[in-house]
């Protein structure tokens, strides 16, 4: 089970989104944590206090998106009851409070639509295979709609809030990028440049700025540019695997993995980079986080 479970660890490593904030007043920050065997999903108010949402034993629970209206949570799901045999990836939905938990589809790395009415998402991953595509679904898991069709992988969706857009990231053109393309899958562009490895786009509230993370031989770098892939800058010396704006556009949520024991922790800091604040810190891995709007 140990061995099993290890290897999930080291999937939600390689699935790595960020999310999009919607705008709004700065609520709790949703994330994943393995505080109890399994991941489950909680949330953390800006000032630290923590609440559990999942409490589903030999499941794991990851991922978190809120909505736009900061009254549901999209989220992944996968069965480990039977630890030889896990079960297939699969999206949830459930309340803010954590009631009202559902399934509506399989796959991976939620993201709303602006008006809550779609989600994009990563579709048809089965385990241990690659290549997985782009797709688009009603928010209760109907007409699914494949936006992508590359022969690389393209994931980590994310919809920027005037509906438009959705920013990806993919292998195409031998070199790991940011692209985005309009909501229908069509006019891709690619925003980074060429050879550094760069993922998890995070639309800013505003819509102007994207978030994302970039790795070079140097290390992990939390970084933003405007939306067309201009003016990219480092936020300050902070590094990175994961991101996530406030929904005021002050400040960014990310998970760190360069603590002492290895094991991530959830941060957040304004966006000059300087004095994060640990809204974690504990010794179990903490992932994936996600700011809701409050309106």
């Amino acid at each position: 089970m140990r061995t099993v479970l290890a290897s999930a660890v080291l999937a939600l490593v390689l699935a790595v989104p960020a999310q999009a904030s919607f705008p709004g007043r700065n609520g709790s920050i949703a994330f994943d944590s393995y505080r109890h065997g399994t991941f489950d999903i909680y949330l953390v108010s800006p000032g630290g206090a923590v609440k559990r949402l999942t409490t589903t034993a030999k499941f794991n629970e990851t991922n978190p998106a809120w909505s736009a209206s900061g009254k549901k949570i999209a989220y992944e799901r996968r069965d480990f009851r039977d630890p030889n045999h896990p079960g297939l990836f699969e999206i949830w939905v459930m309340n803010a409070d954590g009631s009202h938990k559902h399934r509506v589809a399989r796959g991976t790395e939620p993201a709303w639509s602006p008006n809550g009415k779609k989600i994009a998402y990563v579709g048809s991953r089965e385990p241990r295979v690659g290549r997985p595509d782009i797709w688009v679904m009603n928010s209760d898991g109907s007409h699914q709609k494949r936006l992508t069709s590359d022969p690389l992988s393209e994931r980590s969706p994310d919809w920027s809030p005037d509906g438009k857009w959705i920013a990806f990231a993919t292998d195409r053109g031998n070199s790991h990028d940011i692209w985005k393309m309009r909501a229908d899958g069509s006019a891709a562009v690619r925003l980074t440049s060429l050879g550094p490895y760069d993922d998890q786009p995070s639309w800013s509230p505003s819509g102007k700025k994207i978030a994302y993370v970039t790795r070079d031989a140097a290390g992990y770098k939390l970084m933003t540019m405007k939306s067309n892939g201009s003016a990219a800058a480092p936020v300050g010396t902070i590094s990175a695997y994961r991101s996530a704006w406030s929904p005021d556009g002050k400040q960014i949520a990310y998970e760190d993995s360069d603590q002492a024991g290895g094991a991530g922790e959830i941060f957040r800091v304004g966006l000059s980079g300087l004095s994060p604040v640990n809204l974690t810190a504990n010794r179990a891995q903490d992932d994936h986080p996600s700011w809701q709007p409050l309106k």
